[in-house]
């Protein structure tokens, strides 16, 4: 089918993650609450919560246990439960993870991750922004869960928006949690226009509900595009999963990169152009370098390839690139000669 036959046909791309970030081993997902309003304004609710799964992380199997975190899912496992009570755990227990595992790191989840999240949460609102309350009914609001994977460079990626967001109770965590939730919720959606007849219990600390996007407010928090990508910036390697993190880790000089690089342009058949351009990348993104190898030898493979077809079609008799009837005279020369030529 073509594309172009269907002028409103939508299509979603998806690819797996292979590399996410584990929890003691274990593939987790974050998921925080956030709440849109009939005047179109955003809000991210500051207290959200990880989903871990039972099993042990591997790709030699396809079992849901292990790749997937929903508690409808996971709640009919043989180990739910086993090892967090409900497959679930705060914020703060997780910040305490990253502290012992990644200490030489300093990895902070509301400075490195959450930012992130903001910033995702907005561009799906304004996606959809305008397709929202579509009849303009007025005082009308919408919950909605967000759902996080962190990859093992700790980027952020965002999987789904769920409209109707799991509220149930698996632990003592999440007890605590939901009702101060639903409460800050009708402050801001209720109150206003109905005011509590019965006395409402206070919460000791304040609503945990952030603005993060309203026109009418002129509230905006997206960050510049770009800004996030890569949390951890000094980071030259990223941490590979259950191995201990050096903090101070043997950093490759430059001038090293750049004598490979000079050593590259002398005996490899790559314009030199296309070398400086991975140059400039490795040097905007160091989590690069440990695929400069690969990166330099799959550029170098294709380049073959498209000089080698190229002289394959110069080289035919009758065919007259530059230099004409020399070439012709010697069209039966071995084409991989013609590649011998350095830039």
């Amino acid at each position: 089918m073509c594309i172009r036959d269907r002028a409103y046909t939508y299509w979603v791309v998806q690819k797996y993650i292979e590399k996410p970030l584990l929890y003691k081993r274990r593939k987790f997902d974050i998921r925080v609450w956030a709440l849109i309003t009939s005047n179109n304004e955003l809000f991210y609710y500051r207290q959200g919560y990880l989903r871990t799964s039972s099993e042990e992380y591997t790709l030699d199997t396809k079992q849901n246990y292990v790749h997937l975190t929903n508690n409808c899912l996971q709640q009919h496992g043989k180990k739910y439960s086993l090892h967090e009570v409900g497959n679930t755990i705060s914020f703060e227990i997780f910040q305490n993870y990253l502290n012992e595992v990644y200490a030489g790191l300093g990895v902070d989840v509301e400075r490195h991750l959450v930012g992130r999240m903001k910033d995702l949460m907005i561009d799906s609102f304004l996606s959809v922004r305008e397709f929202l309350n579509p009849r303009k009914r007025k005082n009308s609001f919408e919950l909605l869960g967000f759902d996080f994977l962190i990859d093992e460079d700790f980027r952020v990626w965002l999987i789904e928006v769920n409209i109707n967001p799991y509220l149930g109770i698996p632990n003592k965590f999440i007890e605590g949690l939901l009702p101060k939730m639903l409460n800050d919720m009708c402050e801001l959606v209720l109150d206003s226009h109905f005011k509590p007849v019965n006395e409402i219990p206070k919460w000791d600390i304040k609503s945990q509900f952030e603005l993060l996007y309203s026109s009418k407010q002129k509230v905006n928090q997206r960050r510049e595009f770009g800004c996030g990508l890569y949390p951890l910036k000094k980071m030259d390697i990223a941490p590979k999963q259950n191995e201990p993190f050096d903090a101070n880790p043997s950093k490759e000089p430059i001038i090293k990169i750049k004598e490979e690089i000079q050593a590259k342009q002398k005996n490899s058949i790559i314009n030199p152009r296309i070398i400086a351009t991975v140059e400039k990348v490795l040097k905007a993104e160091p989590l690069f370098k440990r695929q400069r190898k690969e990166i330099l030898q799959a550029i170098e493979e294709r380049e073959h390839k498209r000089l080698l077809e190229r002289s394959s079609v110069l080289l035919k008799p009758g065919i007259l690139p530059r230099g004409g009837a020399k070439y012709k005279r010697n069209a039966s020369v071995d084409p991989k000669k013609y590649l011998s030529r350095k830039y």
